[in-house]
């Protein structure tokens, strides 16, 4: 694990400040940050490596792509796939996770203040991984959220996130509702770099596995972020750690990305 902190100093040390490629948040729940922008350019790609450590008897090890596009200067577009790594108790299990699909309504200017901003979020899961192996959802889901900043200074803004999940039944399973939130504050180094750190929750309800029901828990992050973006290139370097604060968390979580 100090190899990966390594790894993350070395390679992302703040988070970048002009945006190359905007996201879906919703579609990116461990991105640093939250982005209120729409893409510039018609296709966007995302490729990330996520980890999470000591989470309920759990390693994760994730490798996923998102593509998304503008559908208008206020709506942005896409989806995503993953492929997921699973250490477990019961022994390590992988395969293709959850497609998900999504999109971001930014309120134009002129409905709230300069110094605001304010974002919709709508999407859903498709049930493609395999829940019998902890690997996806069983069934469909829907996700409803919304973000909110607003500037505390000329280089120092603040953001909250909220967002709901709930999902069909599948065959054996049936998760319960998610509720999530983060709220933090990102500071503007300087052209190329941003800074990022917030506290994140997942609040899970209680899910329904071959009949049995388990107990609800909740996910809390301690989630400093950083993205890059050189002059020289039309790319986005993200990076972000979560430092879990509850038994129920990862103890350790990193997610490494590239925007272009």
């Amino acid at each position: 694990m100090k190899r990966w902190i390594v790894v993350f100093t070395l390679s992302v040390a703040a988070l970048g400040a002009r945006p190359a490629a905007a996201r879906v948040n919703m579609l990116e729940p461990w991105s640093p940050g939250l982005d209120f922008t729409t893409p510039e350019t018609f296709w966007n790609h995302d490729a990330h490596m996520r980890m999470g450590f000591g989470g309920r008897g759990t390693d994760l090890f994730e490798l996923g792509y998102i593509l998304t596009t503008p559908v208008s200067p206020d709506w942005e577009a896409g989806g995503g796939l993953n492929f997921l790594s699973l250490d477990t108790r019961a022994g390590h299990k992988s395969g293709l996770g959850d497609i998900s699909l999504g999109a971001k309504y930014k309120l134009p200017r002129g409905y709230i203040p300069p110094a605001l901003e304010l974002c919709g979020e709508a999407g859903l899961t498709l049930p493609t991984g395999n829940a019998d192996k902890g690997l996806g959802a069983g069934g469909a889901g829907l996700f409803l959220g919304g973000d909110f900043q607003g500037a505390m200074s000329d280089n120092v803004t603040g953001y909250t996130h909220l967002g709901f999940r709930v999902f069909t039944k599948g065959q054996d399973t049936q998760l319960g509702g998610i509720v999530e939130y983060a709220f933090g504050i990102k500071y503007l180094v300087d052209s190329e770099w941003l800074a990022s750190a917030d506290v994140r929750g997942f609040n899970h309800g209680r899910d329904k596995h071959k009949g049995v029901k388990s107990d609800s828990y909740e996910e809390i992050y301690l989630a400093p972020g950083a993205v890059y973006r050189p002059h020289r290139l039309p790319a986005e370097f993200l990076g972000s750690i979560l430092v879990g604060l509850t038994g129920e968390s990862y103890d350790f979580g990193l997610q490494l990305s590239a925007k272009f």
